[in-house]
């Protein structure tokens, strides 16, 4: 993210208790959709999933001198990386108003593909459709159905085998808020881009976006890291012209397809097995015909991706 300060719900974060008392939570609190560890009946600071997104009204709460100092700051590493242009997923409408003033100030000279985040208020926003510059681009909506795979998060259409009291995984948001979403995103021109990590997740918003998208079609809605894809529904992506974003530096593993009379194997460390050949050989074998290498940088380690879209 070019916004320093935006948090992904997926992420497992850790915050203190000062953090903790400004965001209203103790021992008895709930979150749907997301996990507050707990030990010896008190919040050890670690959050998951949703539970993660109650601190993000804090950096949007931030002045805004303080947000175009962090803007200008990550320009300047993004430059010095060599990046001229990055894409921003979930953003508030605030927040990309700052990025456009900035960008017609001459300040903000990065060219930015934003996506809103998902939330009625940024909808009411872009009612009149895409906003589209010579350097901002925002015309996509950045959804989440589950979480990540390492905190149990990501929602399974079987149980955890190592983790019985996870269950499927989290669902981060039901299926009527999905359809609504996808509705308006057609009714208004926007791409909408899903992370799904599970199969179940993966399952349900490739049903979901049949019913928008109704066969073939150029308005490439996406789903965002395709972890794991039950045998079965490899041939959605390819029947609903799906792209298909398989991001390694967030999944840490290739994408890949773990069939049902398989997926009780489970590797060394107790998750669910990887075979990445079944993955790209049921994508081939559905007709997805055009693999596109995206090259990602990040403080960590560079990484690359895949789009894999029908073409």
């Amino acid at each position: 993210s070019i916004m320093p300060g935006k948090v992904n719900p997926v992420i497992p974060e850790v915050v203190n208790q000062v953090a903790l008392d400004h965001a209203g939570l103790d021992a008895q609190s709930t979150i749907a959709g997301g996990l507050l560890e707990k030990r010896n009946g008190r919040l050890t600071g670690l959050l998951m999933d949703n539970a993660v997104s109650v601190f993000q009204k804090i950096f949007n709460d931030a002045d805004e001198a303080t947000k175009r100092k962090a803007l200008l700051d990550a320009q300047s590493d993004c430059i010095a990386a060599g990046l001229t242009m990055v894409c921003d997923a979930g953003l508030d409408a605030g927040t990309i108003d700052l990025m456009r003033r900035m960008q017609e100030e001459g300040q903000l000279k990065i060219r930015i593909y934003a996506m809103l985040a998902d939330d009625s208020t940024n909808f009411t926003h872009y009612v009149g459709g895409p906003f589209i510059s010579d350097r901002l681009v925002v015309r996509a909506v950045k959804c989440f159905a589950d979480g990540a795979l390492g905190s149990r998060g990501a929602l399974l259409l079987q149980p955890y085998s190592d983790d019985p009291a996870a269950g499927h995984g989290l669902q981060l948001s039901s299926r009527d808020h999905f359809l609504k979403v996808a509705r308006w995103c057609r009714e208004h021109g926007f791409q909408i881009a899903t992370h799904c990590i599970g199969d179940s997740a993966n399952r349900e918003m490739l049903t979901i976006y049949n019913r928008y998208l109704q066969g073939k079609n150029d308005k490439r809605w996406r789903i965002e890291h395709a972890q794991i894809i039950n045998k079965n529904d490899f041939h959605l992506f390819s029947r609903f012209a799906v792209s298909l974003f398989e991001e390694k530096i967030f999944t840490g593993e290739p994408i890949i397809a773990v069939p049902a009379d398989k997926r009780a194997m489970l590797h060394k460390k107790l998750r669910l097995l990887v075979w990445i050949f079944i993955g790209y050989q049921n994508l081939i074998n559905f007709s997805v015909k055009r693999l596109l290498p995206c090259f990602i940088r990040s403080q960590y380690t560079p990484a690359a991706a895949l789009l894999i879209s029908k073409v």
